[in-house]
């Protein structure tokens, strides 16, 4: 077949264009961009496509990552709001209905996307598939509106057919604000918890900062808002409750109570159960007011009398049966006998909300990280201290990572610092692996930082060469004016590989010198899980590089590169830092493999562990294309920069890289052989940007692509 005939069977095809969803940028340079109106009924619902863009970590991974969700816009000085507490369902729902019948999907051109006051309206698509999988993500932000202050929830139900792991099919919904319509009022607060594949989120709210025409909420509430039950209008949340789709759950408590848990509608059935702690020692649940509130969460190790409670922080739940009992998992800080913050309380329950079993686990004097040697001895002084500050309130994600690996070995982990202080220059992830029964509880460090800038190494490899170390977070950042935390807290896969945020020096070259430098970032980390038979323990972690800060990615929607400047780590609430309510937690990944894969025999490391991950980054979009990612709203850049930059919720997950034949032309079955269905394969793989089309791999559509094509194709078969 001549160069001639198959350029012909493109023209057949149609015009080739690449294509975009969301990802999107707004029609003008620079501001005011296309984040959407949270209190415009036309914007509370919006369905699009979201194709994931293949990248590598430093093991040389390769996951997917885009950006899911945008936050709302409501100051006019910026593009979009601060995201606050974030996450996504622990479970996946299997052979349900998209949540939407159609899905916006536009040809890359300026100004192109879902929101009806900044974008050309796009082309509507159906999903390929009647039926697929299912999760969803939600994330507070906060919002001012004229001169009234207070949060937002919005949220996503994200559907995709198995077959297809690279394109999500989102449906973004405004699930709750605190403001009405006209923007004249304000009810107070809410502070985001949790959110099931379902689509119920769930958040807590009180009058704080209420104001204007809006009845403010009184006391201390939760609330349940069924996302899939949605309508267009605007859901504001005052003193008498929601005004769509929302439960009011816990009302006007005196008792205060921080951001909820939740047992989820598809181990619970109906529309799942509110779960979390309060301030009088009590784990609260249930599926409509009035809740249950007793203590019977607590393991044998717990001393209950202290004041404000002997439990700290959040409620995380997993959907795994840790102990072989009950439906799910749930686990928070909890204080030992000394009335000191050293326990990982974890507690299962049923569907109705009924604890099956409890146990703690009080950490002990002394813990090493068998991988390279480190061991630490805590004193008096040494607590899990991340629940201090803002967070405490304003995430309901839980401060206690649960999860399991293949195996059926369970595990939690936390944050502990040498002194007991939030910003503590010297602090571990540690993690207590148990048997079914809470039996042989065997401790680990994850990672760690020291005062002296000494942290474990991050590698390039399993066993492999260290490219750079955790570090404190006073030593990457110390014109910040913060000392710390240095690190989130621990996050579980479904092989048991812990996932966190932390502060690294990472050793990279000058490719214009050639010199060597450190880099001081904020990163990504994966823990891989290592067995290590013989060693006390007798298991460890391997840290892998995912993501750092300047790091960019080709939209794969909007066929522009975009780059992370910001994750959230730390904040300020103290004058010397706390753990950021944007943060990482046990919220921020599904504890189960990707699909609900069956992980046995599985390496590790193997991408399909990863169910989905969630983070809440800035990330700036290189609108002019000029590789300058500058940020015209951020302090002391050009205010005239067609830059446009977005505070969004990342999604990391599982990626199913193209077949690989003869040469990269051989993309369809039958490999081997190079004939039509190639071609047929690459035409829409080209025109859906799909990466198989992505010839030369530089994660752009265009003519190259189609000449490599060619020429493999012409090249025939060895």
């Amino acid at each position: 077949m001549s160069k001639h005939h198959v350029l012909a069977l493109f023209a057949l095809a149609g015009t080739v264009a690449p294509l975009m969803a969301q990802d999107s940028t707004g029609s003008a340079p620079g501001l005011p961009g296309d984040a959407i109106n949270p209190i415009d009924p036309a914007q509370q619902i919006l369905p699009y496509v979201v194709d994931l863009t293949p990248f590598g970590t430093s093991w040389g991974t390769t996951f997917g990552i885009a950006p899911l969700v945008k936050t709302p816009r409501t100051d006019p000085v910026f593009f979009n709001n601060l995201m606050s507490a974030n996450g996504i369902s622990d479970e996946v729902l299997h052979d349900v209905p998209f949540a939407s019948q159609a899905y916006g999907l536009w040809t890359e051109a300026p100004g192109v996307g879902v929101n009806p006051d900044a974008n050309t309206a796009p082309t509507m698509i159906t999903p390929p598939v009647a039926t697929g999988s299912q999760f969803a993500v939600g994330f507070a932000s906060s919002a001012n509106i004229n001169t009234f202050s207070g949060d937002l929830i919005s949220g996503a139900i994200v559907n995709y057919d198995p077959a297809d792991p690279n394109r999500l099919y989102v449906t973004r919904v405004e699930a709750a604000g605190t403001f009405d319509t006209a923007g004249t009022g304000s009810s107070g607060s809410l502070a985001y918890g949790s959110t099931d594949a379902s689509g119920n989120t769930y958040y807590r709210g009180d009058g704080f900062l209420a104001g204007g025409t809006v009845s403010p909420q009184t006391n201390n509430n939760w609330y349940r808002t069924r996302m899939q039950d949605r309508t267009g209008a605007v859901n504001t949340i005052d003193g008498s409750g929601g005004a769509d789709a929302t439960d009011h759950l816990l009302v006007s408590s005196t008792t205060p109570h921080p951001a909820p848990s939740n047992i989820p509608a598809a181990v619970a059935g109906g529309n799942g159960l509110i779960a979390g702690a309060n301030f009088n020692s009590q784990f609260v649940r249930g599926a409509a007011a009035p809740l249950t509130a007793d203590s019977t969460h607590f393991g044998a190790e717990v001393t209950l009398g202290y004041t404000p409670g002997d439990h700290r922080g959040s409620v995380g739940t997993t959907t795994r049966s840790l102990f072989g009992t009950g439906v799910a998992t749930s686990g928070v800080l909890a204080k030992d006998q000394a009335n000191a913050t050293r326990t990982l309380n974890v507690w299962s329950t049923d569907a109705a909300g009924n604890v099956t079993e409890a146990h703690s686990f009080e950490t002990p004097l002394t813990v090493t990280d068998a991988v390279d040697g480190f061991t630490k001895t805590y004193g008096a002084l040494s607590e899990y201290s991340q629940y201090l500050g803002i967070t405490g309130f304003r995430s309901g994600g839980g401060l206690v990572g649960l999860g399991q690996d293949s195996a059926g070995n369970n595990y939690a982990g936390a944050t502990i610092s040498a002194f007991g202080l939030s910003f503590d220059l010297d602090m571990q992830n540690v993690v207590v692996r148990f048997g079914p029964n809470g039996e042989n509880p065997e401790w680990a460090v994850l990672a760690w930082v020291d005062p002296l800038g000494n942290g474990k190494d991050i590698l390039d490899g399993p066993g492999g060469t260290p490219i750079g170390h955790l570090v404190n977070f006073q030593t990457a950042f110390p014109t910040s004016g913060l000392l710390g935390p240095s690190m989130s807290s621990p996050t579980f896969d479904g092989a048991g590989n812990a996932w966190f945020l932390a502060s690294a020096a990472l050793d990279k070259i000058d490719p214009d010198t050639g010199d060597p430098f450190i880099d001081f970032d904020t990163v990504l980390v994966r823990g891989v899980l290592k067995e290590m038979p013989g060693s006390t323990p007798s298991y460890g972690y391997e840290l892998e590089l995912v993501l750092e800060l300047g790091r960019t990615f080709f939209g794969m929607n909007s066929g522009t590169r975009w780059q992370i400047q910001f994750m959230q780590l730390v904040a300020n609430s103290n004058g010397s830092g706390v753990l950021s309510p944007g943060a990482m937690d046990h919220n921020n990944a599904r504890t189960w493999g990707w699909d609900d894969t069956d992980l046995t025999g599985v390496d590790n490391a193997d991408p399909i562990t990863n169910g989905g991950v969630v983070l809440s980054a800035n990330i700036v979009y290189d609108v002019n294309g000029d590789d300058v990612y500058e940020d015209p709203t951020g302090a002391g850049n050009d205010p005239a920069s067609p830059d446009q930059a977005y505070n969004a919720l990342l999604y990391v997950g599982y990626y199913v890289e193209g077949p690989q034949g003869c040469n990269p032309a051989d993309i369809a079955e039958p490999f081997g052989v190079l004939d039509l269905s190639d071609i047929s394969a690459f035409v829409s793989g080209f025109l859906s940007a799909d990466p198989v089309a992505d010839i030369n791999g530089d994660g752009i559509f265009d003519l190259s692509d189609i000449s490599a094509f060619v020429n493999n194709f012409l090249a025939g078969c060895p």
